[in-house]
């Protein structure tokens, strides 16, 4: 992580796959600066080699240039399932996605909030507010205020003032209850139906599942902004999302 100046409740951001080259902040601590003028912004960096890896797995050479590539490669995974007959083929199809480096992302993600959980709590940090965009930037995020809410009422509790995601790569799980008794204020989870990436790469990839970026999160912590009029892409969200409404609201 790198700090940037202020003297507010210190706010981090967590990037998603398709910002893997991407050195400039401007466009993310801008949209942040605009929500808490006050607040250090924390700029945590993860998975690169995980993120380029999944990059060119989605669209070799051409970026996320559109939908096609993405339902390709979703077909192309369910062929394999289906070409393996029985338990033991489909055993080894579900072995290739788990190889795959969608699922090899995940669980870096899934890693990187436990290591930044540790760093956070050995801080003399009071209170966070975490900001997961896009993708799996918002699945480290919001696992991140689950494993702090998980140390509630210890000598290494951080308050987590709120949480906003933005195109979250994470299923529904009713276990975050805890996140919702150990936050200050709200969960604010920004969605759009139109997702190609969480609507279908997301879906196959695990098992079947939506993920709260494409459908909302259910949860009595949770507010959800259906952003479809405005974000038009997986990884639009800083350019057209204000997050200075959602404090406001």
């Amino acid at each position: 992580m790198r700090p940037q100046g202020g003297g507010g409740t210190p706010v981090l951001i967590a990037r998603g796959f398709t910002t893997e080259k991407k050195l400039d902040w401007h466009t993310e601590v801008k949209s942040v600066e605009a929500a808490s003028p006050d607040s250090p912004i924390y700029l945590v960096n993860w998975g690169s080699k995980e993120m380029l890896e999944l990059a060119g797995f989605l669209a070799p050479g051409a970026g996320l240039a559109g939908g096609a590539v993405l339902e390709g490669m979703v077909k192309h995974a369910s062929k394999k399932l289906a070409k393996k007959a029985g338990p033991a083929g489909f055993a080894l199809g579900a072995l290739d996605l788990v190889k795959n480096p969608w699922t090899v992302a995940v669980n870096r993600a899934n890693k990187t909030t436990l290591a930044l959980a540790a760093i956070i709590q050995r801080s003399n940090l009071e209170s966070v507010v975490l900001v997961g965009g896009h993708s799996l930037g918002g699945r480290v995020m919001l696992n991140l205020a689950t494993a702090l809410a998980g140390a509630a009422g210890t000598e290494n509790e951080v308050r987590v003032e709120a949480v906003y995601l933005q195109g979250a790569a994470i299923g529904q799980d009713a276990t975050r209850d805890s996140v919702g008794e150990a936050l200050s204020g709200v969960v604010h989870n920004y969605h759009f139906h139109n997702d190609v990436v969480l609507g279908r790469l997301y879906s196959a990839a695990m098992g079947g599942r939506k993920a709260i970026g494409f459908e909302g999160l259910d949860a009595s912590f949770a507010v959800n902004h259906d952003v479809s009029d405005a974000v038009k892409s997986h990884s639009a969200y800083y350019e057209n999302v204000e997050l200075s409404r959602a404090l406001e609201g």
